[in-house]
């Protein structure tokens, strides 16, 4: 089905009835018994110089095979949509592992993976499936823009929903 008669049928499913979209990304990974061979992949090498172990957006890249597993699980399980596992995939949350020249092809292989399964589910039971792109919230407390690590309990905070300049928002998969 193309992009115009999706947004199409999204529209309409929403006046009819609740969606559902997928559920928490964490712990599906965290079931997956990860190790940091999995996250490093044949991507990062041994020598890079922070470590990746936890990082869920390189899995896009590393273990397409357990993202495209999860989003078939929860499809399976009646979600109408699934996002994209992108949620830390910006340049600032990546900094963290020293990953932040990877994050377009982390958001692109995310959307991908994605696509892939909903395509998969809707052909096993003609009933369409949705994507939904996943994003963190960039934060600023006075001033100074923290990580993904957490925002600190202080009462100046400001939080943004637009990724940080550089990164891919507005990506087109279809």
């Amino acid at each position: 089905m193309e992009r115009k008669a999706r947004v199409a049928e999204l529209k309409r499913l929403l006046g009819e009835r609740v969606l559902v979209l997928d559920g928490a990304w964490g712990t599906m990974l965290q079931g997956a018994k990860l190790k940091p061979e999995d996250y490093r992949g044949d991507l990062i090498k041994a020598d890079h110089p922070q470590d990746v172990t936890g990082d869920p957006d390189v899995l896009m890249l590393t273990r397409p095979d357990v993202i495209l597993d999860i989003h078939r699980q929860y499809l399976a399980a009646g979600a109408d949509i699934t996002t994209t596992n992108t949620f830390t995939a910006t340049s600032i949350a990546q900094a963290d592992y020293g990953l932040e020249a990877y994050v377009k092809d982390m958001n692109v292989r995310g959307a991908q993976l994605a696509r892939q399964a909903a395509d998969e589910a809707a052909e096993r039971d003609g009933k369409i499936r949705f994507v939904a792109g996943s994003e963190s919230v960039r934060c600023h407390v006075r001033g100074e823009m923290l990580s993904n690590r957490g925002v600190p309990e202080l009462p100046e905070v400001e939080t943004h929903s637009r990724r940080n300049e550089g990164d891919p928002c507005d990506l087109d998969i279809g």
